[in-house]
């Protein structure tokens, strides 16, 4: 049976790939091979180990890079949606709206 330490390990890789790669479209099924995990085990060791599912965990860090980038850079709200790996800037309006609470 793999460590907590093993668990953690494998998490971290994922976060590192998506860092990596924000704008790939990323599915648990994707995160998971990257852990390797499957997907269902990969799912429960996530959340334990961050306190969110994956897929919530990946819209939170979207939008906080997506916060930082129009904080601290000049590029426009679409520029920032297809670097994040939005393919609509409605879908990406929406989500960053009900997760920060304000427009973009």
């Amino acid at each position: 049976m793999p460590s907590p330490l093993m668990h953690s390990l494998a998490v971290q890789r994922v976060m590192e790939a998506v860092t990596d790669h924000p704008a790939s479209d990323w599915q648990v099924d994707d995160m998971a091979r990257v852990a390797g995990y499957s997907k269902f085990h990969f799912s429960g060791i996530f959340a334990r180990c961050t306190g969110l599912p994956p897929h919530r965990w990946l819209l939170h860090y979207r939008i906080e890079l997506a916060k930082a980038l129009l904080q601290r850079t000049g590029y426009s709200l679409t520029s920032i949606t297809h670097a994040l790996g939005y393919t609509s800037l409605g879908t990406f309006s929406y989500r960053f709206t009900t997760t920060v609470g304000c427009t973009a």
